[in-house]
């Protein structure tokens, strides 16, 4: 690390000179511009300035007999930022080969076909990346994911499982999201200014990278338990006070994955303290939960514990996701 001193012009404009190495690598020179952007932690982003950014761009092979390999790929180029993806074959492009890469795009949001003939097919991610800030991409996911548990209760516990047959194409909008934050935050890593104008450092990257796929993982528990619903051959039919006492837990769950994330988002040790205590509370009500059904229900007790199994994962994962937001990240910035 370099410091270097502030000084003083007319008009009291704080000026501070260019590293001469810097300046030379990147030819620097008087009138040339240089791009400035405030980063989160009071950090002043610096680069030159070289008018629009150049589009990155990768073309992909294909075999044929490989359509499942090519839809990989499509998905890891998209992943790792490109914003052209070029599908190129030596033999004309199948009915077949058409449909997986489409398919592959179908979980893929903002990236298009923008062109194509017989031998290839280009397609472009359109969507401005500066406006895609991770915090709002992950809100949008949480927003879904409550919305497909509070379907999955309701349905429980009004014996209507008509619901749960859109849970997993709600799942699938969970998972373009992220599809979209992974590649989000990946280009913030490699783009300093990127970063800077979403106001996040490497670490909130990492954390984001980190919370996101838990989140998604929440998503692919609430699948699993309205698949349970589903396959019921009848309603399950609770005692008052059976239902009552499954509703309660459930207001627990959701505080607590809403206090994680909230503890993530404002970096809130307090928050991450309160998620943790109510999982206290979660995990002691659940065992009493669990032993009152086996009490009071005998030939849907099966079916009711795989539903508090997938609860008891997701307050797991609330807690997960509060633990990122303990340490003390203004040390390391």
């Amino acid at each position: 690390m370099e410091l270097r001193r502030v000084q003083e012009v007319g008009g009291g404009t704080a000026m501070v000179s260019l590293p001469k190495e810097w300046a030379e690598r990147n030819k620097i020179r008087k009138g040339s511009l240089i791009s400035i952007q405030e980063g989160s932690g009071g950090r002043l982003v610096l680069a030159p300035f070289s008018g629009e950014r150049e589009m990155n761009q990768t073309t992909l092979a294909f075999n044929p007999k490989e359509t499942q390999r090519l839809r990989g790929e499509i998905t890891g180029s998209y992943l790792l930022g490109y914003d052209i993806i070029k599908i190129q074959g030596s033999v004309r492009v199948s009915y077949d080969v058409r449909e997986a890469i489409k398919g592959a795009m179908s979980h893929l949001v903002g990236l298009e076909i923008v062109e194509e003939n017989s031998f290839s097919i280009t397609t472009q991610f359109l969507l401005d990346s500066s406006n895609l800030a991770p915090n709002k991409i992950f809100k949008r996911m949480h927003s879904i994911v409550n919305g497909m548990h509070a379907d999955i209760v309701t349905s429980l516990m009004e014996g209507d499982n008509r619901m749960m047959k859109v849970i997993p194409d709600r799942d699938d909008e969970v998972d373009r999201l992220y599809f979209l934050l992974v590649r989000t935050i990946r280009s913030a890593v490699i783009d300093p200014m990127l970063a800077a104008r979403y106001s996040i450092s490497q670490i909130d990257c990492l954390d984001f990278r980190v919370a996101a796929n838990v989140l998604e993982s929440v998503g692919d528990t609430n699948v699993s338990m309205a698949k349970i619903i589903l396959e019921l051959p009848h309603p399950i039919k609770f005692t008052k006070s059976l239902g009552v006492s499954i509703l309660e837990i459930d207001q627990l769950l959701v505080s607590m994955l809403e206090l994680g994330i909230e503890s993530l988002l404002s970096k809130n040790a307090d928050k991450a303290q309160e998620t943790a205590i109510l999982y206290n509370r979660f995990s002691k009500g659940l065992s009493f939960l669990r032993d009152k059904a086996s009490s009071e229900l005998s030939s849907d007790i099966g079916s009711l514990n795989g539903i508090l199994d997938g609860m008891s994962r997701i307050a797991q994962s609330s807690v997960d996701i509060a633990d990122l937001s303990v340490p003390f990240y203004p040390v390391v910035r």
